[in-house]
């Protein structure tokens, strides 16, 4: 059973706007890299960035078909999060620009 084309059309349309809407993680991370010992912020941010999208995407999911997602379910989502990847990474080179960060 795959995910119905009436959700991933909805999802389709809420992806762009949660990438937007990312909030501007461009402050001092000490602490967070302490806490989650990465070298690489960009790479860091990139993650972190696709987590919230995929946690926002399988939220929806329990919440409109009252059940976790299959594998295939959880692969089908996967796979349009990618689809995403590139406009992801602009955002967050946007971001930096914007802040003038290389560090990230």
């Amino acid at each position: 059973m795959g995910v119905d084309a009436e959700f991933l059309n909805s999802i389709k349309s809420e992806i762009p706007k949660m990438i937007k809407a990312f909030a501007n993680p461009f402050e001092d991370q000490t602490a967070s890299k302490k806490k989650w010992n990465y070298d690489h912020s960009f790479d860091f941010l990139y993650g972190e960035t696709i987590g919230w999208i995929q946690g926002y995407i399988i939220r929806s999911f329990i919440e409109v078909y009252k059940r976790e997602p299959s594998k295939e379910e959880l692969a089908e989502i996967s796979t349009l999060i990618e689809a995403y990847s590139d406009q992801i990474q602009k955002n967050l080179e946007r971001l930096r620009a914007t802040n003038n960060t290389s560090k990230i």
